[in-house]
């Protein structure tokens, strides 16, 4: 006997949750720091910058505990990336300032947490949904500052819009314009607001004159429209995803070469420690070294940096405040066992996205945001930090070896969970049989 499907509107449970993620990313995104940073002194500016977001790791963890068992198969399917979290917390033992530690451990627990909200009350589509609502508070509120107040949102000529820096805005804009990206090409109904914020995120992309972003935005479009073309080849949906990503890719491509970008003169005048950051990647090597198994313990890089600033420093003479590389970071605070803790979970998930490419009902988000973090994590730090990377991380192993194994063709939509949960009122489809979810 078949399904039947009645249509439901969201209820303000499900409406709330969707605030609840949105506001939460949006957070994580780090878009308010420089705004705190303004207000109070910098010493204490960062608790409160961190504390802000201390209400909505709550009101996910409450939801969370509403739907016990979703919760538990969630967090038990992403067990290999969860472990990384757990051996965070036990660096503590032996960590070079435990209460540092213990202290930064509580911050990615509760961005761990978001990550499982989110793919356990929402499914990939509305994800990305939420995701570029967040992100877009960030687009807008830059581009905005930008225009409105230009001597707050460009710096000796690069935006840098809410951010605290060029580099910041610069990465941020650079996964906004692929979230928009990808959107617009799965969601019809959306993709005149979806093609119009992707365009502005990807002017402010360029605004910023990061080159490294630049480059990761780039890499990640050719990246994408490869596996699109090589796992879709003969559909004619697909041909149009490709050309649509491949024409953003070479757009980005000029802007590194033609004249008025901008790209070409930093590419030229880059020395060859890339502002720095080899020479920050040597020394982590060597101090490294010093415990290459276990590591000196979760985000105690700073603190060595600060009492070492003849060895990491930046261009400028500055203190590195991370070692610019994401594995080098987790290397140096968790040693070789953290680095295997990453990689492994993340080739897995990475074969996972791209063998469900191929399937009619996959969405491309999952593939797509691997490969941004993955290439963006070669010049950034930021992979096991409570900041959104890690939030969407998170969720995304949870699609990928929780639901994936069961049936593909649960990327298409989950019953319980409607658009109009990501805040935006479209209405649900729930199948009769299905009882999950906070209106039980």
């Amino acid at each position: 006997m078949a399904e039947r499907t009645q249509i439901l509107p969201p209820s303000p449970a499900r409406s709330l949750e969707g605030v609840i993620a949105v506001g939460a990313l949006f957070l994580l995104t780090n878009a308010l720091d420089r705004a705190i940073h303004s207000l109070s002194a910098a010493q204490a500016s960062l608790p409160l910058a961190r504390a802000i977001v201390i209400p909505f790791y709550a009101a996910a963890l409450l939801a969370l505990a509403r739907v016990p068992r979703q919760a538990a198969a969630a967090a038990a399917a992403a067990w290999p990336v969860l472990l990384l979290v757990v051996l965070a917390g036990a660096s503590a033992l032996w960590s070079t300032d435990p209460p540092l530690t213990l202290r930064w451990v509580a911050g990615l627990l509760g961005t761990t947490v978001v990550g499982i909200f989110l793919a356990v009350r929402f499914d990939v589509k509305e994800q990305l949904q939420i995701v570029c609502a967040a992100l877009g508070g960030a687009v807008l509120a830059s581009a905005a500052v930008g225009i409105l107040w230009p001597a707050v949102g460009i710096r000796d000529g690069n935006w840098v819009g809410v951010f605290e820096d060029n580099n910041l805005l610069g990465r941020a804009m650079g996964l906004s314009t692929l979230a928009f990206l990808v959107l617009a090409l799965e969601r019809k109904e959306l993709r005149l607001v979806a093609g119009g914020s992707c365009a502005i995120a990807a002017m402010l992309l360029l605004g910023s004159h990061s080159l490294s972003a630049r480059l990761v935005a780039t890499t990640s479009l050719i990246a994408l429209s490869a596996a699109v073309y090589f796992f879709r080849r003969g559909r004619a949906a697909s041909a149009r995803h490709i050309a649509v990503l491949a024409a953003l890719a070479a757009l980005l491509v000029a802007s590194l070469a033609l004249p008025g970008g901008g790209g070409h003169r930093a590419l030229l005048e880059r020395d060859a420690s890339l502002s720095g950051r080899t020479t920050v990647w040597r020394q982590t090597l060597q101090l490294s070294g010093e415990r290459p198994w276990l590591g000196h313990g979760y985000a105690t890089f700073w603190p060595r940096a600060q009492s070492e600033p003849d060895r990491l420093f930046v261009r400028g003479g500055r203190p590195a405040r991370h070692p610019h590389n994401g594995l080098l970071e987790i290397l140096f605070e968790l040693g070789l066992l953290g680095v295997l803790g990453f990689v492994l979970p993340f080739v897995l998930l990475l074969r996972r996205a791209l063998s469900l490419t191929a399937a009619p009902a996959a969405r491309l988000w999952p593939l797509a945001y691997l490969l941004f973090l993955a290439l963006s994590s070669v010049t950034e730090s930021d992979l096991l930090r409570h900041k959104v990377f890690w939030a969407l991380y998170v969720a995304v192993a949870v699609d990928l070896l929780d639901r994936s194994r069961n049936a593909i063709a649960s990327f298409g939509g989950r019953g319980a969970v409607g658009a109009g949960a990501a805040g935006i009122g479209e209405p649900t489809a729930q199948k009769s049989e299905d009882k999950g979810g906070l209106d039980e």
